[in-house]
């Protein structure tokens, strides 16, 4: 008996880590150390991409720039791409902090240049902001007509230098271009996954709830 209750217990445990393994997430950091071209930023910037439903991948930009720093309007963001269904892309502004701005997203095979290489995607925005300041972020859902995307679409298979790149403006009297990969160190806080916190609560809750059970009943048999 004793041994079909741990069989028991061990599921719900398992199940609530399920659940957290489930909300896979890939985080491109710029850090300011891998400017390629001008003048290294004080800040930096990141972008999370997690799985959150078939075919579904939720983008959150977060900005770390310093004071005064921001990233070019036009060419905020550059990123590369692994997957053949690229111009299928759809991407919705679901949120935002202090920037409700939707970026316009282009797409296309190596069509948008920076120093020394060429992207597939490009977020832009009109020509008066000042985009990405210090803790601004912006929430996207990415979708797909057609195929299907991951996380890891975009942030693995990589041909070039950087899996992406951004322009940084008002460094000093100078700009620099940051390039980002998975796992570089920046001052930037990860993005939490509600979900997947959520999952695993539940999970355990009912561990404990169970444990409990277990209990009362073993004293009420004496």
């Amino acid at each position: 008996m004793r041994s079909k209750n741990l069989i028991r217990f061990g599921a719900i445990v398992v199940l609530g880590l399920a659940g957290v393994a489930a909300g896979h997430a890939d985080t491109l950091n710029f850090a300011p150390g891998n400017t390629f071209a001008g003048t290294a930023p004080v800040g930096s910037l990141s972008a999370t991409f997690t799985d959150v439903g078939p075919n579904q991948v939720q983008l959150v930009i977060t900005s770390g720039l310093a004071s005064g720093e921001n990233l070019q309007a036009k060419r905020a963001l550059m990123l590369d791409y692994d997957g053949a269904n690229l111009n299928d892309l759809h991407f919705a502004l679901t949120g935002n902090t202090g920037f409700a701005q939707a970026a316009t997203v282009s797409t296309g095979d190596e069509n948008f240049p920076a120093p020394g290489a060429f992207y597939d995607m490009e977020f832009s925005y009109s020509p008066s902001t000042k985009a990405f300041t210090d803790g601004e972020s912006q929430t996207y859902l990415i979708t797909t007509s057609k195929g299907s995307i991951s996380a890891d679409s975009f942030t693995s298979g990589n041909d070039e230098p950087w899996q992406g790149v951004i322009h940084v403006q008002n460094i000093g009297n100078s700009s620099g271009w940051v390039g980002g990969a998975p796992g570089d160190s920046v001052p930037v806080s990860p993005t939490p996954e509600p979900s997947s916190f959520l999952l695993l609560g539940t999970g355990l809750i009912g561990a404990a709830w169970f444990l409990r059970s277990r209990m009362d009943k073993g004293q009420s048999r004496i």
